[in-house]
C-alpha cells in the first residue's frame, strides 16, 4: 500500500513538474521574428507585460534603409516616431490562452487594426491576426519565437 502511495505521488510531482514547464513555454512575452508577404523577415517585436496588459515594441530592423526611419503616415502620439524602438502591439488582454482587446499598428501603412493573437506550436510560434470590425476579415501573419530571448543580436534575428 505505502508503495502505491509513494507511486502515485511521485507521478503526481512529475507531472506537475511538466505542468510548470509547459506553462513557462504559454507566455506570448519575448523577442519574436516577424516576417513580410514574402515570408522575408522583416524585423524582430519583443513582447513585455505592463500589469495586466501586453504590448509589443520594434527592437530590430533587418533593412538598413528602416534603421532610421520614422512613422510618417501613423497619426496621434505615434507619428513621426522611429520605427526602432515604435510600440506596435497595444493593450492586449489574454483570456483563456487567447490575447485580445488591444491593438497593432501597421508602420508602414500608419493604420491601426483590432488584434487577436494566439500561441501555436508549444509557444513558439504566434498567430497574430489584424481586423477592422470582424476578425473574419481580417489578415494573420506568423512570427516565430526567437531563441535564447535574453541574447538576442543581429545575428539570430537574420534571414537564415
Amino acid at each position: 500500500m505505502i508503495r502505491i502511495l509513494i507511486l502515485i505521488f511521485t507521478i503526481a510531482f512529475f507531472f506537475s513538474l511538466n505542468g510548470y514547464a509547459a506553462d513557462t513555454q504559454s507566455s506570448i512575452t519575448g523577442k519574436w521574428k516577424t516576417f513580410d508577404d514574402d515570408g522575408l523577415h522583416d524585423g524582430v517585436i519583443e513582447i513585455y507585460q505592463n500589469d495586466a496588459k501586453y504590448f509589443g515594441k520594434i527592437v530590430f530592423l533587418p533593412k538598413p534603409e528602416d534603421k532610421d526611419a520614422i512613422c510618417d503616415n501613423c497619426e496621434g502620439e505615434d507619428k513621426d516616431k522611429p520605427l526602432l524602438g515604435l510600440v506596435i502591439l497595444k493593450n492586449m488582454k489574454e483570456n483563456k490562452g487567447e490575447y485580445s482587446g488591444g491593438t497593432i499598428l501597421d508602420p508602414y501603412s500608419g493604420k491601426v487594426y483590432s488584434c487577436i493573437i494566439k500561441l501555436l506550436e508549444n509557444g513558439n510560434k504566434l498567430e497574430v491576426r489584424g481586423f477592422c470590425g470582424i476578425s473574419l476579415f481580417g489578415c494573420s501573419k506568423y512570427w516565430d519565437r526567437l531563441k535564447g530571448n535574453s541574447q538576442f543580436t543581429e545575428n539570430n534575428a537574420s534571414n537564415t
